[in-house]
């Protein structure tokens, strides 16, 4: 997967430049609403409700 570092960088206000090695936590996640709700993520998510704001939850990014 590519992600765009220099749009990073801008909204983040700091140089977003990782090196080999780095390690990131974070999740990807997914919400199709019709025709019925569903929500899909990377790494799974333990919560009764849909609920993405569980740093606990997050898996790891490895850039190599």
């Amino acid at each position: 997967m590519e992600l765009p570092f220099n749009t990073l960088s801008d909204l983040a206000g700091v140089p977003v430049d990782p090196s080999l090695g780095t390690r990131w936590r974070g999740n990807f996640y997914r919400i199709r609403k019709l025709p019925e709700t569903l929500y899909a993520a990377w790494n799974p998510v333990e919560a009764s409700e849909p609920d993405f704001h569980r740093p606990a939850a997050f898996g790891e990014l490895r850039f190599q």
